[in-house]
């Protein structure tokens, strides 16, 4: 997979940026929030040297968070680049092909002073993370999928319980929030709370 070039911000503190994958044909799509101790980088994937200075421009990187064990993606160059830590669901394990430096559970405040949001179904260790700065935004990961004009769960096929996915999705709506980001799709915002409240509704 080509490194990224298309950073970019969505509302005030978040950018995100995505590669297509060849093998999958889906696209990986990252994302950054910029908090008071640096930015946190959610399922990283690798830049293009202009836009990763551009991004170094924005903040210094201060954390990795990944949404599951399945998205480690390129999490160990970015350690190894910023001496910063990775961290997951403690139900990333076992599962996870690079070995974590930090475990969290549901509620837990993490770098960037965003709140995990444990979302089991699509894995074990899904996660989403929150923060109610710039109207709220919540980084989804595989729980659901945005490909152009459609908002879809996740298949079945690619869950580790189907149900338990779309139950876990009830969570979300007692947060205010504006904006969701993806792990594989373009972002939402505003109304995002509006689009997944439908999704569920189906």
């Amino acid at each position: 997979m080509k490194p990224a070039a298309n950073l970019r911000e969505i509302v005030p503190g978040a950018w995100v940026w995505s590669a297509f994958h060849e093998k999958w044909k889906v696209d990986f799509c990252s994302a950054a929030w910029r908090g008071s101790d640096g930015l946190a980088l959610i399922d990283p994937i690798r830049l293009e040297e202009a836009n990763l200075a551009r991004l170094e421009q924005i903040g210094r990187p201060a954390a990795i968070l990944l949404t599951n064990q399945n998205h480690e993606r390129d999490a160990e160059w970015f350690r190894q680049r910023y001496g910063i830590k990775v961290h997951v669901h403690r139900d990333a394990v076992p599962g996870i092909e690079i070995t974590p430096d930090s475990f969290f559970c549901d509620g837990a405040i993490l770098p960037g002073g965003l709140k995990a949001i444990h979302l089991p179904g699509a894995s074990l260790s899904e996660s989403a993370f929150y923060t109610e700065a710039s109207g709220g935004i919540v980084f989804l990961g595989d729980m659901a999928i945005h490909s152009p004009g459609n908002l879809h769960w996740l298949p079945a096929e690619h869950c580790q319980d189907a149900k338990r996915n779309r139950d876990s999705a009830q969570n979300l709506l007692g947060y205010s929030f504006e904006t969701v980001t993806f792990a594989h799709g373009a972002p939402i915002s505003p109304d995002a709370k509006s689009a997944l409240a439908k999704l569920i509704a189906r």
